[in-house]
């Protein structure tokens, strides 16, 4: 009874750690696990990093040698789709992993100097929205996370109960022919476990790290929206408004919220730029190897004679379907909250709450500049590109889904 009472309260403080975002804890937290499998971002200058991620990347030439090896004793008849099509897949998905891990590797600095800039909460921390704001977008965080590698525990378990361990496809073949045990071909193919991680994750560190940015540019716009409001609550707080040094109390405290909401939006589009260059290249071969496997697949559940065997062979190319749509959406969404700085800005009338005055003209100057800046600057648009060549957005979603269903039906047509 003990152990059980202890078992739940293990899973109230789980749930509740994925639901708020606690003082102190780390805002990736949930995304360290599976660091360790995928085997990336690490940092690559201590020793024991550099050995384990060599013979990470030997593990990873040796699979990708044997699946290479599978696919150039293949016949190529019409009842080898299924095998053409999920070593094919698998091919992909390690040299995804390996580009990946160079990709994380030349930009962990950034990496790391993004988590650290999800981990300062320091701003706004009073507010009385503050807390909700940040943990609504930190459950979607987690979400993004979580979400993609509870889809591939799925289909893991999915080809372990339908046994698909024992088809030719999934089986370590020499020379054409399937060798070893039943229980070596589970691990065998149990062991694309690792890249298939690697492969989501690459998009879901750039989701959760772009849903970061989104909770904090709300909570700038919202603070923006609320400045005046806030400058008179504690101008009411310091003193009666009828004494002679008011007005100067007005205007120091305009100032100071002012200036730490500025410092922050400086500090916002500052690390921005460095979650742009490397979303830049994850995006661009995810889009490069995603239309692969998503043409494979789609083409094998067209094609493919076995219900159950195309149930599961589809779910991975709709996983990969919905991180693309996911990551299009997100920026889309960015660029909405950009604007949205502006708008809750200008819409405090600031025009006509700034009140000239002879004494205080070079306040009012300052203020007034400082405003038409962070409103000029939420006109601009946060641009995110597909390998610094197009920009991503939800037309970007439509040209995949596009360009995958003329290949498809292309393989169909010449059957």
């Amino acid at each position: 009874m003990f152990s059980a009472s202890a078992e739940m309260e293990w899973f109230r403080q789980q749930r509740h750690a994925i639901c708020h975002l606690r003082e102190g804890s780390d805002y990736l937290r949930y995304l360290r696990p599976f660091q360790l499998i995928a085997g990336y971002p690490i940092n690559p200058r201590p020793a024991l990093s550099k050995l384990a991620t060599v013979v990470r990347l030997l593990a990873y030439l040796t699979y990708l040698g044997t699946l290479l090896h599978k696919i150039s004793y293949v016949l190529y008849r019409p009842e080898d789709i299924n095998y053409v099509s999920f070593v094919s897949g698998g091919i992909t998905v390690l040299v995804a992993v390996l580009l990946l891990m160079l990709i994380f590797t030349v930009h962990y600095d950034a990496f790391q100097q993004l988590g650290t800039f999800l981990n300062d909460r320091a701003f706004a921390r009073d507010h009385p929205l503050a807390t909700g704001i940040r943990d609504r977008w930190y459950r979607w965080s987690n979400g993004l996370i979580l979400g993609p590698q509870c889809c591939i525990v799925l289909i893991l378990l999915q080809t372990w109960i339908s046994r698909q361990h024992l088809k030719k496809h999934t089986m370590l073949v020499v020379r054409g022919e399937p060798v070893g045990t039943e229980f070596d071909h589970f691990l065998y193919m149990s062991c694309l476990y690792f890249p298939t991680v690697g492969f989501f994750m690459g998009c879901s560190i750039v989701n959760a790290m772009l849903v970061g940015f989104l909770g904090e540019m709300e909570l700038l716009a919202t603070c923006l929206g609320e400045l005046f409001e806030t400058v008179e609550r504690q101008v009411k707080e310091e003193g009666p408004t009828g004494r002679p040094d008011s007005r100067a109390l007005y205007w120091s405290t305009l100032h100071g919220e002012l200036r730490r909401c500025a410092q922050r939006h400086c500090a916002i589009f500052t690390m921005l730029p460095k979650l742009q260059r490397m979303a830049s290249f994850v995006f661009l071969q995810h889009h490069i190897f995603s239309l692969g496997l998503v043409v494979a697949g789609s083409y094998v559940t067209l094609r493919g004679p076995a219900l159950r065997e195309n149930i599961v062979l589809s779910e991975y190319p709709i996983s990969v379907v919905l991180e693309y749509f996911i990551f299009c959406q997100l920026v889309e969404k960015l660029q909405d909250m950009n604007r949205s700085i502006g708008d809750r800005l200008y819409g405090t009338e600031w025009m006509l709450k700034l009140q000239y005055s002879r004494d205080f003209q070079r306040e009012y100057r300052s203020a007034a500049l400082t405003i038409r800046l962070l409103i000029m600057r939420s006109q601009h648009r946060v641009r995110f590109t597909c390998g610094s060549i197009n920009p991503v957005s939800m037309e970007k979603f439509t040209e995949f889904l596009n360009l995958s269903y003329s290949i498809v039906m292309f393989l169909l047509s010449i059957n």
